[in-house]
């Protein structure tokens, strides 16, 4: 066998080793240690902060990290506060006015099954006393206390959820706050290791995409929002700053995104007639899912320094191998390959 070919049979085998490892890595590994994947990424998003406050107001490192931390703490209940006090006010109108929306919704679906029956060239009331049917049979259900019994008997599940998720959060504020306070320290400790060069390479690519990805989604979310906002105030909703502040922040979960807030509201309009004000929410809907489709790839590819295409496909191979975090862990992997790779 000549020089070439056991070249590249050794490839070969470097590859799908790697690709192997990885995988092992990141389906068995990454699970148990995210907490601390998180508390590191938040570390180091404090880090710029931290150091500005410790290097040019001589305020020691674990002062500064308590208040940057109490900060972002304060900001974040501020914004949830603000998000909560509307949506529990648009929760006691939306009680207060219960009779007066059921009543609107019961006359929307005659609209609708009048409108289905017209297009599908089917008996008077037939679709319209169908969906009525329906409605009724699921109130008769909630009555009977079954979908009550059902929501209890899961009570215990997501108290365990509640407090484990808790559990969580305060485990990576903990530490983050001592990754942080003690950054410098573990940059020495980490340096002077036998496995130096391979944490600083994971630390880099960690840091690099995990960066990459937070401030994409977080612009993506704005933009997202401004739009949705800025749709819905020309269409002269009343709601329209809760509306798009709530459709941002479902567009950046995958498996949710904005399409499940639109879709059916857009075909329920197009049911009841309204083509014109359908037209105006499809195309909110369009524009939010053509700038995510298009800025998402090519932000996160300009961060981490790989082409767009490269970066649809490594988000599609880890969303199809691990789900939601396989959005983050794809671009991760990709980009350690190619450097593990490179070194070899």
């Amino acid at each position: 066998m000549d020089d070439l070919k056991k070249e590249k049979l050794r490839t070969c085998f470097l590859i799908v080793g790697c690709v192997l490892g990885l995988y092992v890595l990141f389906k068995f590994v990454f699970p148990v240690i995210l907490p601390f994947v998180f508390a590191f990424l938040f570390a180091l998003l404090l880090s710029p902060f931290v150091r500005f406050l410790h290097r040019k107001l001589h305020i020691k490192r674990s002062i500064g990290t308590a208040i940057m931390m109490l900060v972002f703490l304060v900001l974040l209940f501020t914004l949830g506060n603000w998000l909560l006090s509307k949506l529990l006010e648009q929760l006691r109108n939306f009680i207060h006015n219960f009779q007066y929306y059921e009543e609107l919704v019961f006359e929307k679906l005659y609209v609708i099954g009048e409108n289905v029956e017209g297009l599908l060239h089917l008996d008077k009331g037939s679709v319209s006393e169908s969906i009525i049917g329906c409605l009724q049979l699921v109130y008769k259900e909630i009555q009977a206390g079954s979908m009550v019994s059902a929501l209890m008997d899961n009570s215990v599940s997501v108290f365990k959820w509640i407090v484990g998720a808790i559990a969580v959060i305060i485990v990576v504020f903990i530490t983050a706050f001592l990754i942080s306070k003690d950054w410098e320290n573990l940059k020495k400790s980490a340096g002077a290791s036998i496995f130096s060069q391979e944490i600083k390479m994971l630390g880099e690519k960690l840091s690099c995409v995990g960066s990459a990805y937070v401030k994409t989604q977080f612009l993506l979310m704005m933009i997202t929002t401004i739009i949705c906002v800025a749709g819905f105030t020309i269409q002269g909703n009343p709601y329209s700053l809760l509306l798009g502040v709530i459709i941002g922040i479902l567009d950046a979960l995958p498996l949710i995104g904005a399409g499940l807030f639109f879709v059916p509201w857009i075909l329920a309009e197009l049911l009841m007639g309204k083509y014109f004000f359908a037209m105006g929410l499809a195309i909110i809907y369009l524009l939010c899912y053509f700038v995510r489709e298009f800025l998402e790839p090519k932000l996160m590819g300009q961060h981490v320094g790989v082409s767009s295409l490269e970066m649809i496909i490594a988000m599609f191979l880890g969303l199809e191998l691990f789900g939601i975090s396989g959005l983050f862990l794809g671009p991760l992997g990709y980009i350690l390959l190619k450097e593990l790779l490179r070194k070899s």
